[in-house]
């Protein structure tokens, strides 16, 4: 090999390696991946939190996904999967499989063992609501209030000497929950009792005047063009969505755990007709 062909070798491998001691300070420069870290994370790499849903009450599961995608836009470098599970999936879980998630969000019926949580609570609710129908198809949906549906007047309706409402002759209500719902809201006779399923089918279907809903129910009504007005609200209800973290969650779930808590979080359940 000549003089000249060892020297511009040399050189090459010269450069190369200051090239080489360069590159992590210049592509942290490019591409701001250093800032690109969310608070606690360790490395550099793109973060999976994955949330399971045991269960779901009506508005909990697009609400909890929406926050999903949202903490992802406000924490770069994180990502969160929320995948419905069922019960071959816990009882995997309570026994010591693999795959555990960061974070479980469930439902009472879901029986989630308290093992397998390490911090949990209450992450929303939804009330029960007296939708009667109305003559007029509904132009926009109810507004929002307490149960995620204000009463409105009724200029038909006319109240009794005592001041109360009165009540429409028809009423629908599941055979469990929501039957005890409705008398909490003061109703003077009983309903009949359906499944819940079918009550809110019969009561789309105009089979009824009035039926005992969600509060989310009663807005999805609305929405699909049913003329429907609330005449009361309970605050008697057994629809609950609770959080929790697992015992191997890090702080990336930890993170979206705060932030499903957040208040702007807790502004977004309004938009499904639920409760923080």
């Amino acid at each position: 090999m000549g003089k000249k062909r060892l020297w511009t070798c040399l050189l090459a491998l010269a450069v190369s390696a200051a090239l080489a001691g360069l590159y992590p300070a210049l592509r942290g420069y490019v591409t701001g991946e250093e800032s690109a870290l969310p608070p606690g994370a360790a490395h550099v790499r793109r973060q999976l939190v994955t949330v399971w849903l045991a269960g779901d009450l009506p508005g909990a599961g697009e609400w909890l996904r929406r926050r999903a995608a949202a903490y992802g836009r406000v924490q770069p470098g994180v990502s969160v999967w929320v995948r419905a599970v069922g019960s071959a999936d816990l009882s995997a879980l309570a026994a010591g499989g693999e795959g555990a998630p960061d974070l479980i969000a469930f439902t009472p019926e879901a029986a989630v063992l308290p093992e397998s949580v390490t911090e949990w609570a209450a992450l929303c609710l939804s009330g029960y609501v007296l939708a009667v129908r109305t003559a007029e198809a509904a132009a926009t949906p109810p507004p929002r209030s307490l149960f995620g549906v204000t009463p409105s007047p009724d200029p038909a309706r006319t109240p009794s000497p005592a001041g109360e409402p009165v009540w429409p002759g028809q009423m629908l209500a599941d055979d469990g929950f929501g039957a005890l719902a409705l008398s909490a809201m003061g109703a003077p006779t009983g309903a009949e009792l359906d499944s819940a399923s079918n009550v809110l089918r019969r009561f789309l279907a105009g089979e009824t005047e009035g039926a005992v809903l969600t509060a989310a129910q009663a807005r999805a009504a609305g929405a699909q063009g049913v003329g429907c007005r609330v005449a009361a609200a309970s605050p008697a209800t057994d629809l609950v969505l609770y959080g929790g973290l697992t015992p191997g969650a890090g702080e990336a779930a930890s993170g979206f755990w705060r932030y499903l808590q957040g208040e702007e979080s807790r502004r977004a359940l309004a938009e499904g007709g639920l409760l923080p």
